[in-house]
């Protein structure tokens, strides 16, 4: 019996490449940039980014959430 069955949560991953950037410009101008226009999406459990030289990846995991069920009997 499987009581903690795997779950996998929704992720994106945003991958950008500024090639010659400095980790610190690569932050600035484009992992900040990225973060604050997908922090306006609603249902966002996590939001995070490592920034190296030439290139960003922000990671997006959202809530996990059930769809709501139709009332009443006989199916969907």
């Amino acid at each position: 019996m499987d009581f903690f069955p795997k779950i996998e949560f929704p992720t994106v991953t945003v991958t950008t490449v500024l090639r010659g950037a400095s980790p610190e410009e690569v932050e600035t101008q484009v992992s900040k940039r990225i973060e604050e226009a997908v922090n306006t999406i609603s249902g966002i459990d996590e939001l995070r980014s490592i920034s190296a030289e030439g290139i960003s990846m922000v990671y997006v995991t959202f809530l996990l959430e059930e769809r709501p069920q139709r009332g009443g009997t006989g199916g969907a």
